[in-house]
């Protein structure tokens, strides 16, 4: 097929490929943190090409970014072909063992006649739940939170072959990463604690001397043969030195440790069971980054007294947006203003609530970073002032207390974030909160919550 694996992917692939005396995978789950632009695909392909062609494995192929998993499934049709019975197919022979080729956006997919499939896809929260498979291929593996795992992990709870497999690769988590799943999966293996994990890795200990070039021959198993040098002297020259030591040299953050923004006791202060009734209303409504989750919140500004928060509703992307612009445009006329924040179908719902006649100057808002960073100190300073009340919801209180600051932009402004729990609920109700306290529209004098 065209593949020829260096020494050190062939050591990694033998850890990968391993059995044990009941001929089931030595290693249940196989982690790979790597320096980029090493090998690190080609050794994947012949994972998966090698478990559909001679295992008839059905696998499953998932990866942070849309971009790399289009990538990953355009190398394996280089192998296969772009269909059943492809003419142009570099390698006849394999695309004679093709059943079918689906190629629709994001439900890409080959399938075999042997009974094997490879499926491609993004992660989320309810990711491929449905359906089976024998192999999981988690690319991107620093980016994987603890709810995409559940779901990946499902589908290969009842593995077909009853063998299953799971494959994390990736590079040292940076601070600005979503997830923490692959440093737990690498504290298990290092601990010598958990015997169904193999960890291969190329790190130093410390930043040290980036310029060292012995530490980067030591940290780069394909440098020289299928890694220019030359790449490496560009990039130590534009990076700073913590991130180049990431970056190229595998080396790993010192254990993150989880500071709360919000306080227990003061957070637990502004609890009420009988929230005001009237005042001026605002909705807010905040996207996951990935594009995982929604949340919706309200705020209600008395004429005197503390403001008024709740969480109306956080539900998984996967059911779209139409419900959520249905229940706000049916409510318009008692919003001061809607506050719209999240890059993933935040202009999509603008659009939807425009055509459903949510119009006139400030009805609705896009909050710029600057003031995203305003609502997070403007929310922070009322909790502590006890100037906002909040229905003690579970669900918003672990948002509340289980999230940390999230740099915003180079010039110390933050916002809410959590690698935990979903932080839309708390960084709504904060923008509700800002909304309500910096609106000059009020439609009307007397207002009721929902």
């Amino acid at each position: 097929m065209g593949i020829t694996l260096d020494d050190w992917q062939v050591d990694v692939l033998s850890d990968w490929l391993a059995v044990g005396a009941s001929g089931k995978w030595l290693h249940i789950r196989n982690g790979l943190s790597c320096p980029r632009q090493n090998g690190k695909t080609a050794l994947l392909e012949s994972r998966i090409n090698f478990g559909t062609l001679f295992r008839g494995e059905k696998i499953l192929y998932t990866a942070h970014d849309y971009s790399t998993v289009t990538q990953l499934f355009d190398r394996v049709q280089h192998f296969f072909g772009e269909k059943k019975d492809d003419p142009e197919c570099k390698y006849p022979e394999l695309n004679a063992r093709v059943s079918a080729v689906r190629r629709a956006a994001g439900k890409e997919a080959i399938f075999f006649k042997n009974g094997a499939g490879i499926y491609f896809s993004t992660r989320t929260k309810s990711s491929r739940r449905g359906f089976t498979v024998d192999v999981v291929v988690v690319d991107e593996a620093q980016e994987l939170t603890d709810t995409q795992l559940k779901a990946i992990m499902a589908t290969a709870s009842s593995a077909p072959l009853k063998n299953p497999q799971f494959i994390f690769t990736g590079t040292p988590p940076g601070p600005e990463t979503s997830g923490d799943v692959f440093a737990h999966i690498r504290d298990g293996a290092l601990s010598g604690e958990e015997n169904d994990v193999s960890w291969n890795e190329w790190s130093v200990e410390s930043v040290g001397n980036i310029r060292d070039e012995k530490r980067w021959y030591d940290t780069n198993p394909s440098l020289g043969i299928r890694l220019d040098i030359d790449v490496i002297r560009a990039e130590v020259s534009t990076m700073n030195d913590v991130s180049f030591a990431q970056e190229r040299l595998g080396y790993w953050l010192p254990k993150y440790q989880f500071t709360a923004v919000i306080d227990g006791k003061e957070w637990e202060k502004c609890a009420t069971g009988d929230p005001v009734k009237d005042g001026k209303v605002t909705y807010a409504v905040k996207f996951s980054a990935d594009g995982a989750t929604v949340s919706l919140a309200v705020a209600l500004k008395p004429k005197k007294g503390p403001i008024h928060v709740e969480i109306i509703e956080n539900r998984s992307m996967s059911g779209g947006i139409s419900w959520l612009a249905d229940w706000l445009v049916e409510r318009k006329s008692k919003a001061a203003t809607i506050v719209v924040d999240g890059l993933n179908a935040s202009l999509a719902l603008v659009e939807m609530l425009r055509d459903g006649g949510v119009k006139g100057k400030g009805a609705i808002t896009v909050p710029k970073s600057g003031d995203v960073v305003a609502a997070a100190s403007m929310f922070l300073n009322a909790i502590r002032e006890g100037e906002v009340t909040h229905f003690n919801q579970p669900a918003l209180n672990d948002s509340a207390l289980m999230s940390e600051k999230r740099l915003i932009g180079s010039s110390g402004g933050w916002s809410f974030g959590s690698k935990r729990v979903d932080s839309t609920l708390i960084e709504a109700v904060a923008l509700a909160y800002w909304s309500a306290n910096t609106t000059k529209r009020n439609p009307q004098r007397k207002q009721v919550l929902v």
